[in-house]
This record gives C-alpha cells, structure tokens and sequence, in this order.
C-alpha cells in the first residue's frame, strides 16, 4: 500500500466515523430527552431482537418519528450526491 492510499484510507475512516457521529447525534437532538446510552440501548435491543424496557414514548420518539427523518434525510443526501457525480 503506497503513502497515496494510506492517506485515502484514513480520511474514508474519519469521514465514516464523522458520519456515525453526527447520525447518532441528530437521533438525540430534539425537545425529548434521551441519552446516549439510553439511545444505544434501544438501538441494539431493536437490532438483536431483545425484548424492549424502556417506555412506549421513547420508543415511538426514536422509532416512529426521529429514526424515520434521519434515514430520509441520509438518502436524500446520498441521491443528490450521486447525481452530481454524474
């Protein structure tokens, strides 16, 4: 691997890890509450299929309403960037 492709390697890597940031930022941002952790949890319970414990409104704040806007707002992003590539 030559200077020129470490350099890519590593600003693909910050960038991904800007991007995760900033996705799981804008999931807490908003007049309800929630914690990071909290957020992780919910996150990782849904995804491994665990039973939920925590209230109906968080889960609808974080699963009806913010996970919705944020993935639309992700591939609307993603759409205008690859038209631009092209």
């Amino acid at each position: 691997m030559t200077a020129a492709d470490k350099r890519y390697a590593r600003r693909f890597a910050v960038l991904g890890a800007v991007f995760l940031a900033v996705l799981l930022g804008s999931l807490l941002l908003g007049r309800y509450a929630l914690s990071p952790g909290q957020l992780l949890h919910m996150l990782w319970t849904k995804v491994t299929g665990g039973a939920a414990d925590w209230p109906l409104s968080d889960d609808k704040v974080v699963f009806a309403v913010r996970l919705p806007r944020v993935a639309a707002a992700v591939n609307n992003t993603m759409c205008f960037t690859i038209t631009l590539l092209f």
